[in-house]
């Protein structure tokens, strides 16, 4: 999941987008927190604003987030693969010729 930075998946997976932005260095500046806590304000109002809250109630939702995506993005790409199986333009490009 992480290996995809596919910009197109940012509005569909927003924590992933956030995630890979806070992981990303440039010129040995580390990557802004502030989208991740952002996104994670949108998804789960628990955290939102400034309160302080244990860091492991955060991760531990931080990580049932960013599962969910994963299995949205799965789910999302079993669909196409299946759209495109179903495509008879697509399955006869496929096929190799003899």
């Amino acid at each position: 999941l992480l290996a995809d930075k596919a910009s197109k998946g940012g509005a569909e997976f927003p924590l992933h987008e956030a995630f890979l932005q806070l992981a990303e260095t440039r010129d040995g500046h580390q990557g802004d927190a502030k989208a991740l806590k952002a996104t994670m304000d949108k998804l789960g109002k628990r955290f939102l604003g400034s309160r302080q809250q244990d860091a492991h109630e955060f991760l531990s939702a931080f990580i049932d987030f960013l599962a969910d995506e994963y299995e949205q993005k799965q789910q999302h790409t079993k669909e196409n693969v299946e759209d495109s199986s179903n495509d008879p333009a697509t399955a006869a490009s496929a096929t190799p010729l003899p």
